[in-house]
């Protein structure tokens, strides 16, 4: 009997794991237990969270930005069109003002220019001469009429002023001609004025005359009222010039040459 007993004692048993658990935890402490709930706050009152809003819900999708980016780019480029508009608008109607307002100032043009008495002494550097011109003016404006005033008329040599008289005001319809015609005499009076001449011009003029030909210039000044329906528009003053007048003799000895060809004189302000 003592001996089954020990066998049975040093027999291996196998623990099942309530018994492993039992072991590891004898005495297992009750479940703890609170007066206040996972969702409760101490004064008995339920807490409920609050619900946060998603964020992306409010964000505008890559799409929505590029919708964006293009309404704008649209009203960017309106905007500079209309001003485009407005500028070239505003420029063209100050062209056309101006165009409209502006006259065109006369042309004028030497017809004939001849020479009598034509005496030249280098030894006392006297010039005498008789200056015969015809000069036509034309008004090539449709809308203004011209009135020429305070007419001054130069005839000068190489540049040096040899005489200088005054015409007589005159006016004109639009795109007409008018033939100014003057007698220059080189002496004091008769409203003629000449100026000193020195004596190397005299010997360049003497010299030019016997080898059969001297080019003179001629200068036109005027003040030149401009008006629509008698009521007056604008005033200028205006200069003509003619250079290369040649005056032709026929022999060295001949004291009278003429100028026949024509010529366009330039004229500005």
């Amino acid at each position: 009997m003592w001996l089954a007993r020990t066998t049975v004692a040093q027999s291996p048993t196998r623990s099942s794991p309530q018994s492993t658990r039992l072991r590891s935890n004898p005495l297992p402490y009750p479940p703890t237990t609170s007066k206040y709930s996972s969702h409760s706050h101490p004064n008995g009152n339920t807490f409920v969270p609050r619900r946060r809003a998603s964020y992306y819900i409010s964000q505008p999708t890559p799409l929505d930005f590029e919708e964006e980016d293009d309404d704008s780019i649209i009203i960017v480029r309106a905007v500079v069109y209309v001003i485009f508009l407005v500028a070239l608008a505003l420029s063209s109607a100050v062209v056309t003002t101006k165009v409209l307002t502006t006259p065109i100032l006369p042309q004028i043009r030497v017809v004939s220019l001849s020479v009598t008495n034509f005496t030249v002494s280098s030894e006392s550097g006297m010039i005498k001469a008789n200056w015969n011109v015809t000069v036509q003016v034309f008004n090539p404006n449709n809308r203004f009429k011209a009135e020429m005033n305070k007419i001054d008329i130069y005839v000068n040599y190489k540049g040096v002023t040899l005489l200088r008289a005054e015409g007589r005001a005159f006016k004109m319809e639009q795109n007409k001609n008018h033939s100014l015609r003057a007698n220059l005499l080189r002496k004091n009076g008769n409203g003629t004025e000449y100026h000193l001449v020195e004596n190397e011009v005299v010997k360049e003029m003497e010299k030019d005359r016997k080898s059969g030909a001297v080019s003179f210039g001629l200068v036109m000044e005027m003040g030149i009222n401009y008006d629509v329906d008698g009521v007056v528009n604008r005033e200028y003053y205006a200069k003509g010039a003619c250079e290369g007048l040649k005056v032709r003799f026929k022999t060295a000895a001949t004291r009278s040459g003429k100028f026949i060809n024509g010529m366009h004189c330039t004229s500005h302000r």
